[in-house]
C-alpha cells in the first residue's frame, strides 16, 4: 500500500505555504504514507497534469486530498488518479479552508488540520477498490402518475422510441385537468393540450397517442408497491385492482351502462350529479372502456350476459407483475385541500369551492354551464370569492399554492362576461398572479367590475336566503360583506398516498408530504 497526500492551500503567497508546510511535515510521519506533496493544486488542466506526474512518478495507488475547499474540484482529481490507474474510489478529500484562513500562529486551527489528516489517511488506507461494471440499461420508463403531465412524459419518452408503463391509481386518465373547463390565462379549452415542439395545433386530450401508441402500456387502477434496483436497471412491482371488463374485449357499445341498475354520486361533478355504476366520467375520458363501480351496481350478473362481446368478467381478482424499468418519473400531482367545517363550507350548499364553481360553469357539467344556486335553482346575484383558504395559514398550510388567485379572477371573468349584472367580489390577502398574461387578467376584471377587497376572512353567518361574511380591512377594523353565493378558493396539499409512495422508491418527503425530487 503506497499513499500519497497532496497538501494544497488555497493561494500560492509565502504566507499560504507556510501554515500548509507543517501540516505537510506532519502527514510525513503517518504510516503507510510513501509520498507527500506540498503546493498549490487548483482545477486547472496545467495543475490536473502536474498531479497525473505525480501519481505516475511516487507509484501511489491511494491519494488524500487535503486543500481549501475541495468540493469544488475533488471529482476532477479522482478522475485524474483513474487516468493513471489509481481507482477513483481509493480518492480521499478533506478541508483545510480554517487553517488557510487563521492566523500562522493559530495553534488550535493547525492541530484540528492534522486530526482530520490522520483520519483521512487512515479511512483511505482501509477503503476497498470499488471496480466499474457494465449493467445493461432497460429501455424502459415507469411514469407514476396519469394526470397531465404523466401523460405528457409518457408519450414524449414513447416518441422516443421508448417502452413506457404509465401507472395511474385510479380507472380513467388526465387527473383533475377534465374538471376545469377552462383554463388560465387563455381561457382555451382545459381538455386541449398545448402543441409542442414542432407540433402546429393544440389536440383534445382523449386524442392523446398515450392511449393508442404501440410503446406505452397503460396500468390504470395500479400503484406501485415496490422498487428495487439501481439507475438503468430497475425492478417496479405493480398492485392492479379489477376493472371487471376486459379492456381488450370491450367495443364501447354502451349496453353494459344502459342496463345498469344503480347510481353513485359522480366524483367528476364531485357530487354535483349522479353516475351509473356502469361509467365513463366524460367524453374526453382515458381509456374509453368502462368501469363497472360492483359496489353500486345491482344487477352485474345480468351485465354478463347483456354484454354482446362477453367483456364483462366478475372474477377478475388484484394482481401483482413485475417490470422492467431503466428510470422512474413521479407524477402525482396534488390533492385539493377539503376545507370542511371553514365559513359554512359541507353546512351550506351555497358554500362550493373553486372546483364545484369550474364544473357549474363548464357547459358539459351539471347545469350545462350555468351558474346556479344549489339549494334553489336560483342564479346568484352576488358572489363572494375567499382567497387562501387551506393556504398562508398556519392553522393548515403555510405555503402559498400559487394558482388559487389565478383561478378566481380566471371564474370572475368568466361570470362577468356570461352575467354582466352579477356582482362579484373577491376578497384576498394579496392578489399574487405570477404567469404570463396574468396581469392582463386582472386588469381585464377591474375593468369589468370585478371586486377586488383586501382583507383578512372572518367568519360567515346566514341572512335569509343569502349570507353575511365578516372579515377584518387593511386597517384592521371590522367589516362586512354580502353575497348569495361563496366560493372558497381553497389550495393544494399533497396526495394522502405519498408517504407510501415514497418509501416505496426510496425518496424522502418534505414537511409538506410532497416528494422531494431526486434530479
Amino acid at each position: 500500500m503506497r499513499i500519497g497526500v497532496v497538501v494544497s492551500p488555497w493561494g500560492t503567497g509565502p504566507d499560504a505555504t507556510a501554515k500548509v508546510g507543517g501540516l505537510a511535515a506532519y502527514a510525513e510521519t503517518l504510516p503507510d504514507v510513501a509520498a507527500v506533496e506540498s503546493g498549490h493544486y487548483g482545477p486547472g488542466e496545467e495543475d490536473l497534469n502536474r498531479f497525473r506526474e505525480w501519481v505516475k512518478g511516487n507509484k501511489v495507488d491511494r491519494i488524500v486530498l487535503a486543500s481549501c475547499r475541495p468540493r469544488l474540484f475533488k471529482e476532477a482529481y479522482m478522475r485524474a488518479a483513474a487516468d493513471e490507474g489509481v481507482n477513483k474510489y481509493l480518492v480521499e478529500a478533506i478541508d483545510i479552508s480554517q487553517l488557510c484562513a487563521a492566523d500562522a500562529k493559530d495553534k488550535a486551527a493547525a492541530e484540528k488540520a492534522k486530526i482530520l489528516l490522520r483520519a483521512a489517511v487512515n479511512r483511505v488506507g482501509s477503503l476497498e477498490e470499488v471496480k466499474a461494471q457494465r449493467i445493461p440499461v432497460e429501455q424502459a420508463a415507469l411514469v407514476i402518475g396519469g394526470g397531465l403531465v404523466g401523460m405528457e412524459a409518457a408519450t414524449r419518452l414513447a416518441d422516443q422510441g421508448y417502452r413506457v408503463h404509465l401507472v395511474e391509481q385510479g380507472p380513467f386518465l388526465g387527473g383533475k385537468t377534465p374538471q376545469l373547463g377552462t383554463c388560465f390565462p387563455s381561457m382555451d379549452c382545459g381538455n386541449c393540450i398545448a402543441p409542442l415542439g414542432g407540433e402546429l395545433h393544440r389536440r383534445c386530450m382523449y386524442r392523446s397517442p398515450v392511449a393508442v401508441s404501440p410503446n406505452v402500456e397503460l396500468h390504470t387502477l395500479s400503484s406501485l408497491k415496490k422498487l428495487v434496483g439501481v439507475i438503468g436497471n430497475f425492478r417496479a412491482t405493480i398492485e392492479t385492482m379489477p376493472r371487471y371488463i376486459d379492456q381488450d374485449k370491450c367495443i364501447g357499445c354502451g349496453v353494459c351502462t344502459e342496463f345498469c341498475q344503480g347510481e353513485a354520486p359522480n366524483e367528476f361533478d364531485l357530487g354535483l350529479s349522479k353516475r351509473k355504476a356502469v361509467y365513463i366520467p366524460s367524453n374526453m375520458s382515458l381509456p374509453r372502456v368502462p368501469y363497472l363501480d360492483l359496489e353500486h351496481c345491482g344487477n352485474p350478473e345480468e351485465l354478463v350476459e347483456a354484454c354482446p362481446v362477453g367483456a364483462i368478467d366478475l372474477g377478475m381478482r388484484p394482481r401483482e407483475e413485475t417490470l422492467k424499468v431503466g428510470t422512474v418519473i413521479v407524477a402525482t400531482g396534488f390533492e385539493m385541500f377539503d376545507p370542511k367545517g371553514m365559513y359554512g363550507y359541507g353546512e351550506h350548499p351555497d358554500v362550493l369551492t373553486q372546483l364545484h364553481l369550474a364544473r357549474l360553469l363548464d357547459m358539459s357539467g351539471p347545469t350545462g354551464g350555468s351558474l346556479t344556486r344549489l339549494s334553489d335553482g336560483e342564479r346568484p346575484g352576488r358572489v363572494l370569492m375567499v382567497q387562501c383558504v387551506g393556504s398562508r395559514d398556519p392553522r393548515t398550510h403555510e405555503y402559498c399554492s400559487r394558482i388559487c388567485c389565478g383561478i378566481a379572477v380566471k371564474h370572475a371573468l368568466d361570470i362577468k362576461k356570461r352575467w354582466p349584472d352579477t356582482e362579484v367580489t373577491i376578497l384576498h390577502k394579496d392578489i399574487r398572479l405570477n404567469g404570463k398574461d396574468y396581469e392582463r387578467m386582472y386588469y381585464e376584471a377591474g375593468e369589468l367590475g370585478v371586486r377586488l377587497v383586501r382583507g383578512e376572512a372572518g367568519s360567515l353567518t346566514s341572512e335569509g336566503k343569502g349570507f353575511a361574511f365578516a372579515y377584518k380591512d387593511e386597517d384592521g377594523g371590522d367589516a362586512k360583506l354580502e353575497a348569495d353565493m361563496v366560493v372558497l378558493s381553497n389550495g393544494m396539499e399533497a396526495g394522502p398516498s405519498n408517504q407510501a409512495l415514497a418509501k416505496a422508491i426510496g425518496l424522502d418527503v418534505n414537511p409538506d408530504g410532497f416528494i422531494n425530487e431526486v434530479n
